[in-house]
Formats: structure tokens, C-alpha cells, sequence
């Protein structure tokens, strides 16, 4: 298996399809295996409440470590990175010129 640079990410999310017959969203678990590094934010983007001192904001791969897409992260998804857990808190798409490069996630430890 060829990995991308940087540690694993383990993103498990539990978004499932919606049933319009039944109004319900049917909840599947999904994990996706993939590459992030790390960065932080300044002192000056933390407020206290948008984003916190325990907030950690991950650059994170568009490929999976099987060759997909990484598919975009949400909000409440649950990420294992570096040995530790994190729920993602937003995620932004990166892209050039029309191609997705990967993301940039916030997520917030436990």
C-alpha cells in the first residue's frame, strides 16, 4: 500500500442516505483511510468559541490510501489522527483550477 505524505487519518462518518418513503436517514458507519499533516491555529484566530484552544486544524489528503477519493468530511464526523480523536467541527475543500486537492479541516478533541 502507497500512502500519500504525511501520518494516517482514519475519518469514520455515520451520514447515511435519506429514505423519502420513510422520512428517515438510514445510518451507516463508513470509515475511510487516508493522509493528513497537522498545523495550528494562531493565538489570534482562537476566540473561544468559532475555534478553540483545543481545535487543531488537519490539510488533509483527497486520496485514500486504496487509491479513492476521500469523500469531504463533515461536521460531527469522528477522526482518528496521530493517536488521538477528534470530532470535525468544518471542513473547506481545497481546489485548483477546478480539481479537488484535498481539505482543510477543523476538528476539536475530546
Amino acid at each position: 500500500m502507497i500512502r500519500a505524505a504525511g501520518a494516517q487519518f482514519v475519518l469514520t462518518s455515520n451520514h447515511g442516505d435519506y429514505d423519502p418513503a420513510t422520512s428517515e436517514v438510514d445510518p451507516r458507519e463508513k470509515t475511510s483511510i487516508g493522509a493528513a499533516f497537522r498545523d495550528t491555529y494562531s493565538v489570534r484566530d482562537t476566540d473561544g468559541a468559532a475555534i478553540t484552544e483545543k481545535d487543531v486544524k488537519l490539510i488533509v489528503s483527497a486520496i485514500l490510501d486504496n487509491r479513492e477519493e476521500m469523500p469531504e468530511p463533515r461536521s460531527g464526523d469522528q477522526v482518528r489522527f496521530a493517536g488521538a480523536s477528534f470530532t470535525v467541527v468544518n471542513c473547506k475543500p481545497w481546489n485548483y483550477n477546478g480539481v479537488g486537492v484535498g481539505f482543510e479541516v477543523q476538528a476539536r478533541s475530546a
